[in-house]
This record gives structure tokens, C-alpha cells and sequence, in this order.
């Protein structure tokens, strides 16, 4: 799409605080960034225009119509910028990070992996995963239990065993340390002010040491896939069986290291803190948590097939009532490569925009009662009403997660077996609080307790 020339020069900017009240407030945003953004949609409305550094500034973009703009109606000129930069000297260069032609092959080749027949054939997997850990839970008994930390070593899991046919036995614990130093380091690189990875910082030593551990990992397995050319249901063996429909060409080893780590990355961090929220919501809403334990018992404790997961609505409507109100990407950027036009504002070239998941999710223009947790939002006629871009946990446009339809399922599945078995509730005297950096997580973690249905 090239430059939009009817951008007029004589557009009055968008609304926004003096450049020096930001500078001010820098540390306000590293500390309370939610809080920080909050308070200047609520003062300046759906666009807001922040004065950062040097002729640069950023766009608060709130509305549906304005993340539409971005996200699908203008999107390619929208780029990936300066924080997925970050980002990739993590994941590399997957689908998460990569841009243009390059980006474009990657999805064509992965997207057939995703498709819900496919995804189909892992349920089973899935089922299993959380099956097993509800037998544990049963041994371990009613003691309070960290379930954050719970059900991201579930997702682990579930993830290693869908990409890779493994639950990664002996080395998972090893690998979630790999992994949490990785996204620490990445969290902390998004200050720009910070070192570089060639600066070798006690830091910079201990992430380029585990993501060398990582890599090498996963380019064993890949390369021992290849070698051993044996048909396996997984998600790494579609990857591998992909071609392009052009050049009939697949991915080399690299190529597919780096997609195989974003999808681990991304594929337990976001469904583990998702989860987390879930059961929070539940147990401060009895009604709606009695109604997700009415609507398992269908189950009788067994493990669901796929084509049960239609007679279980409401723990669909539960897990995207909790993506509204706890979207773990709570905040999406992009940068401008030409000048455009948002609500009749100019945005000049190399701008920064956000579009805020968490902010879009809770316009009162949408979203009755906002900070209420209510299921019903999403019974069809309802969503059906809505803007399309009032609700977009997983972006939208052409760049909508790949990995969409995996994870809907998957919460099916360990929402519905969870209630048909246990009821969680908060541990006496935990105070929970939210952590907004890569994703938005509890932060120290989130204590319950456990009942026996």
C-alpha cells in the first residue's frame, strides 16, 4: 500500500499532555504503565498524542475504528518497530518478529499447520496433559498452591508435547529456567537506554548463555527429526512437511529453530497467564463459576474429545470474558513508515502507535459496565452487535495470531476438566496484583486453594 497523499497538512494535532509533564513522568510509566495510560485516555480522550524524545511522538490509539486503521484497514504501514526488535534477539526471526515478503512465505508455510483439523488431531494430547495433573492434584492434596505457577508449568507441557511430541521429561524445569532468564532479559532490554547484547554485562553473559542452550535444543531435535524421517503428530512435523505452493521450498533448520521457539514462547506464557486470571474471576464470581460446574459435569471426569467442545459453550464465553478484561498482550505498537491520518489526526512517519487491548476492552461505548466479569458478553447475538476491533486479544488484520484457534481449545479443555473436578478459591490473606511487561501476569504469583467436587 504506498503513502496516504490525502493526509492534509493542515490537520489540528491530536490531543495531548505537555511534552515536559511526560518527561516528568517517566518513571510513573515504568512504574504503573496501565495506570499511566488510564489516566490520559480518560483526560484526552480515544487519541492521544505523547511527546517522547527529539520530533518523535506516540499515539494512544483506543477506539475500534482507530485499531482498525492500524491493524487491517492501513496495516502495511504500519511495521512491527522497535519493541519487536527487541523481541527478536530472542525469538529470531518466527513469525512474531519477521516483516515483509519474509514474513508473508513464513505465514503461508505455517498457517495449514493451525488449521482447527489439525488442531483436531492434538486434543487428545491436550486432555491427557491436564488430566494427569489433576491426578496429582488429587495426591497433593488441599494445601494453598501457587497457580500461576501451575498453570504455566501445564502449558509447558501441553505445548512441548503438541510442538514436539515431548513434555520435555527431565528438562522442563531446566528449560522454564532457560525460558523465564530469556524474557526477563527481553523485558529489560525494552528500556532504550540499556546495553546492548555485545556489551558483556553479567545481564548480556546470562541470556546469551541460556539462549544458546535453548537454540542448540531445539536444533537437535529438529535435526534429528530430519534425520530420522519418521511420520509423527505433531505440530513440528507439519512445519517441517510444509512447502511453499510457489517454489515448492520448505524451511531450512534456522528458520524453523526460530519459529519453534516463538511458538514456545508465546504458546505457554500467554495461555498460562490467561488461565491464571480465569480462576481468579471465578472464584470472585460464585454464580458464573457454579454455571461453568454445572455445564462440566456433562463430562462425568472424563477427558473431552474434540467434538464435545460444541456442547461446552460456556467455558468458551468464561476464557474470552477473561481475554476481555485480562488480555495477556495488553498493548500492541506499531511504527508508521509514512505519514497517515487516524480520526482525522496526522500521524507523521516513524511514529510510534499503540493500539491497547486493555483499554479497547474496556470502552464504555462497547462494553457496558466494563470492569464487570459477565460470560453472556459473548453469546453470539451479542458479538455479533459489537465492532470487530472492540475485541482483540490476538490482534487482528493480517497479522491475527496464528496460533488463535490452538489456544481457544486448549482453554476449553483445561477450563472444563478443572471444574468438572476441583473448585479453586483465593488463599486467606493473598493480595494479588497485576504485572503488565511482556504479558500481563500476576505478579508474585497468584495463591489458591483447592476443593475435591
Amino acid at each position: 500500500m504506498q503513502p496516504d497523499s490525502s493526509v492534509s497538512p493542515s490537520l489540528a494535532k491530536a490531543p495531548g499532555p505537555p511534552n515536559y509533564t511526560i518527561l516528568r513522568q517517566l518513571r510513573r510509566v515504568a512504574r504503573d504503565p496501565l495506570g499511566f495510560y488510564q489516566s490520559y485516555w480518560r483526560e484526552f480522550g480515544d487519541i492521544t498524542r505523547l511527546h517522547w524524545y527529539g520530533p518523535f511522538h506516540s499515539y494512544l490509539c483506543v477506539h475500534p475504528s482507530m485499531v482498525e486503521r492500524v491493524l487491517q484497514a492501513n496495516w502495511s504501514n504500519y511495521s512491527k518497530g522497535f519493541f519487536y526488535k527487541r523481541l527478536s534477539v530472542f525469538t529470531g526471526n518466527g513469525l512474531f518478529t519477521s516483516e515483509g515478503d519474509f514474513w508473508l512465505k513464513q505465514r503461508r508455510l505455517a498457517q495449514p499447520a493451525f488449521h482447527r483439523a489439525k488442531i483436531e488431531n492434538l486434543v487428545s494430547v491436550m486432555s491427557l496433559t491436564v488430566a494427569q495433573t489433576l491426578d496429582r492434584w488429587e495426591r497433593e492434596g488441599d494445601a494453598p498452591f501457587d497457580l500461576a505457577a501451575e498453570t504455566m508449568k501445564l502449558a509447558l507441557q501441553i505445548v512441548g508435547r503438541t510442538l514436539f511430541g515431548t513434555d520435555l521429561g527431565g528438562d522442563a524445569q531446566r528449560f522454564h529456567e532457560l525460558m523465564n532468564i530469556s524474557l526477563l532479559h527481553v523485558e529489560h532490554r525494552f528500556n532504550p537506554l540499556t546495553l546492548p547484547e555485545t556489551v558483556p554485562t553479567p545481564r548480556n553473559r546470562r541470556f546469551l548463555a541460556a539462549k544458546a542452550q535453548l537454540d542448540a535444543w531445539i536444533l537437535d531435535l529438529v535435526r534429528e527429526r530430519r534425520e530420522k524421517a519418521e511420520a509423527h503428530n505433531d505440530l513440528l512435523q507439519l512445519l517441517i512437511d510444509a512447502r511453499d505452493e510457489e517454489s515448492h521450498e520448505g524451511m531450512d533448520d534456522r528458520q524453523l529453530a526460530d519459529e519453534m521457539l516463538t511458538l514456545l514462547a508465546a504458546g505457554h506464557e500467554t495461555t498460562a497467564d490467561a488461565l491464571s486470571w480465569v480462576f481468579l474471576l471465578l472464584a470472585q464470581n460464585p454464580e458464573q463459576r457454579e454455571a461453568l460446574e454445572h455445564e462440566a459435569r456433562s463430562l462425568n471426569g472424563r477427558e473431552p474429545r474434540f467434538d464435545e467442545l460444541a456442547n461446552l459453550p460456556f467455558s468458551k464465553m468464561v476464557f474470552e470474558e477473561t481475554l476481555r478484561l485480562y488480555p495477556p498482550v495488553w498493548v500492541m505498537t506499531r511504527e508508521a513508515k509514512h505519514d497517515d491520518e487516524i480520526a482525522g489526526f496526522p500521524v507523521k512517519a516513524r511514529s510510534t502507535v499503540m493500539v491497547p487491548q486493555f483499554l479497547t476492552h474496556r470502552h464504555p461505548e462497547f462494553w457496558p459496565d466494563p470492569e464487570r466479569f459477565d460470560p453472556q458478553r459473548f453469546a453470539p447475538s451479542q458479538v455479533a452487535a459489537r465492532p470487530k476491533f472492540a475485541y482483540y486479544p490476538f490482534g487482528g488484520g493480517p497479522r491475527l495470531c496464528v496460533g488463535q484457534s490452538f489456544a481457544l481449545i486448549e482453554a476449553q479443555i483445561v477450563l472444563s476438566m478443572i471444574a468438572s473436578r476441583f473448585r479453586l478459591d483465593l488463599a486467606p490473606g493473598h493480595r494479588w496484583e497485576m504485572h503488565p511487561s511482556l504479558t500481563l501476569r500476576p505478579k508474585n504469583g497468584l495463591w489458591m486453594t483447592r476443593r475435591a467436587l
